[in-house]
């Protein structure tokens, strides 16, 4: 009876640690999308019911997703389109000041050609007399037999074009 009971522990012990081994056998990943939820699958995720996976993301599962032209997939990676930058694993509509574009991934932006950028604006660049804008359109340059002092072009040392 003793063997008998002792069997019927080593089983019920036996049972024991498989169970918690089951839900414990993965690391938990803390990183899915929004909508989704764990999943013993090789991701570690899967998305709700009424959403579906699209590059990483779980959308809302319907014909007509405004936010799905937010993004684009690309060469197995996901970018948000023109008018939205990155923030985190979101495409979010462009707040970028006037007169700037979101560049790179989208999470930084430039002032566009023939604008400057000045604290948290864009001001359009004025070259004074005798100056052009440069290639880059971000900032000015006097003309050959001028030089730049300060905000404006004056005449350098040698204005003559003759020859010595």
């Amino acid at each position: 009876m003793f063997a008998e009971v002792s069997r019927k522990g080593v089983v019920a012990f036996a049972c024991a640690l498989a169970w918690l081994s089951l839900g414990n056998s993965q690391e938990p990943h803390h990183d899915i999308p929004a909508n989704a939820h764990y999943s013993t699958g090789e991701q570690g995720w899967i998305c709700n019911p009424g959403f579906r996976q699209v590059a990483g993301l779980c959308m809302e599962d319907k014909d007509d997703v405004p936010s799905w032209s937010a993004f684009e997939v690309f060469d197995g990676q996901w970018r948000c389109r023109t008018g939205y930058h990155r923030a985190g694993n979101l495409c979010v509509p462009a707040t970028a000041p006037a007169h700037a574009t979101y560049v790179g991934n989208g999470d930084r932006w430039e002032c566009e050609w023939g604008f400057q950028k000045i604290a948290s604006h864009c001001e359009e660049i004025k070259p004074p007399p005798h100056a052009y804008l440069e290639a880059s359109g971000h900032d000015w340059v006097c003309y050959p037999g001028f030089e730049r002092r300060s905000d404006r072009c004056v005449p350098s040392g040698n204005t003559t074009d003759k020859p010595r």
